[in-house]
């Protein structure tokens, strides 16, 4: 099994887009993490379809609130295998 992240994360004013496609369906996950590894937020968790997808993080923790201007890492987890791919989220 392989997925691929995009080339990059493309941040827009209000949202950064993540990337990402699998080879087939299944569970998959997108979180988003601090460079000590604590959960940050969520972004996708349960079945997806093979193909194409966009994650989008709005800059904000899982309790709402907006994140300090700082690196990230976006994780995706799928069968098994786990791919990491770092984020700078600029205000």
């Amino acid at each position: 099994m392989s997925f691929r992240f995009g080339r990059h994360a493309i941040k827009s004013p209000h949202a950064a887009r993540i990337r990402f496609t699998l080879p087939c369906s299944g569970a998959a996950r997108v979180v988003v993490r601090s460079s000590g590894g604590r959960l940050v937020k969520v972004l996708a968790d349960g079945m997806l379809t093979a193909g194409p997808h966009e994650a989008k993080w709005d800059g904000t923790n899982e309790d709402g609130c907006p994140v300090l201007a700082i690196e990230y890492f976006v994780e995706l987890s799928f069968a098994g295998t786990v791919e990491t791919q770092r984020i700078r989220w600029v205000r």
